[in-house]
């Protein structure tokens, strides 16, 4: 009933039946320790980036106009300058796996099921390790293809001196995605957390916190470690 009033649908309504389906899933996912909402939390920093670059702009605005309203509605030459700045990378093992399933398994409906999310978000990048006959073994990178039904594009495929995980899985699936990281500071995260935007705002703080501070006539910084809440 909550759900169905969020979506402004009569109480006792049958979702599958309206074509909510979707939004019925997601809705689930948002309230559960899923992939699904790590996702939406962690790509609030792109919003962040969003809010940040339209309040620049009101400002400049403001200078020769005197007024203006915020917009975050940002043109695509801004938001692939945004990209530059901010990417979310997700270590998935079992992708290629899913991928290589039966039409119409539980397997395959993972696989479309984050294939639907890196449609969503453009940001968001899945690496897997992908096994092949003759102890052969590939740490590939894929992003969405922008179009629904359509298969994620390959970025990267890059062939393994070994079997990657032969020891705690979590840490050595991050190992093998790492080669495909940019920028210069690295968030790890679980995928059974969440973000919020207020959290993604004090991005420059945290960001200052690991700036190099020869020259300034300050002490200089050495690199740490910093926490922030879950």
């Amino acid at each position: 009933d909550n759900f169905l009033e969020r979506m402004g649908q009569k109480p006792g309504s049958d979702p599958y039946t309206s074509n909510l389906e979707q939004d019925l899933r997601l809705w689930a996912s948002y309230r559960g320790q899923t992939v699904a909402r790590t996702v939406r939390g962690m790509m609030q920093y792109e919003n962040a980036l969003r809010i940040y670059y339209a309040v620049r702009e009101l400002r400049n605005y403001q200078s020769i106009a005197g007024q203006a309203t915020v917009s975050l509605n940002v043109d695509e030459e801004t938001m692939t300058t945004i990209r530059k700045k901010f990417l979310y990378l997700i270590t998935c093992q079992r992708y290629h796996v899913w991928m290589t399933s039966k039409p119409g398994s539980k397997e395959m409906r993972k696989k479309l099921d984050a294939d639907y999310l890196l449609n969503k978000y453009r940001s968001l990048r899945i690496a897997y390790i992908e096994d092949q006959p003759g102890g052969l073994h590939y740490s590939c990178l894929i992003k969405g293809s922008g179009e629904a039904g359509k298969d994620p594009e390959l970025l990267y495929r890059v062939q393994l001196p070994g079997k990657p995980i032969i020891g705690e899985g979590k840490p050595e699936n991050q190992n093998h995605a790492v080669i495909f990281s940019r920028g210069e500071m690295l968030q790890t995260i679980d995928m059974n957390q969440d973000n919020y935007l207020e959290e993604a705002l004090k991005m420059p703080n945290f960001l200052e916190e690991m700036e190099d501070q020869q020259g300034s006539g300050k002490e200089p910084r050495r690199w740490h470690i910093l926490g922030f809440r879950e």
